[in-house]
């Protein structure tokens, strides 16, 4: 996918950047990705007043948009376990995973994840 015109915005005294994408559409989207750029994908022949005015009338839209993004880049960045967060510590000197306090102990994430697998399959009835 080819990017197309770059343009900076300032919502909420925070830059952004917008990407706008001109692509044989009908309508006009805008999306928020993960690196917090709000990407546009418009029609090639819609002129860049239409754009802007596009931009300005959806800017609520927008700020929520950028929440939600801005709470799943902050989910991605924690360990999730039944439902529970917990702080991931690693040590060579632990053999087995132990977790109490919300905290996991384990020698390597490769452990942890064979550990994970396995409950997940004791919890559903599969034999391991």
């Amino acid at each position: 996918m080819n990017i197309g015109e770059v343009m900076h915005i300032r919502i909420n005294d925070n830059d952004y950047q917008v990407i706008i994408n001109k692509k044989r559409i009908k309508n006009a989207y805008i999306r928020v990705n993960e690196a917090l750029e709000i990407v546009i994908s418009v029609n090639k022949l819609v002129p860049m007043f239409e754009i802007n005015r596009f931009i300005n009338n959806n800017i609520p839209a927008i700020e929520k948009m950028i929440n939600k993004q801005l709470k799943s880049n902050e989910k991605d960045n924690h360990f999730y376990y039944l439902g529970e967060e917990y702080n991931i510590i690693l040590n060579n000197s632990f053999f087995d995973i132990d977790y109490d306090n919300k905290k996991i102990y384990t020698n390597n994430l490769t452990t942890l994840e064979k550990y994970i697998k396995t409950e997940i399959n004791v919890k559903k009835g599969s034999p391991k």
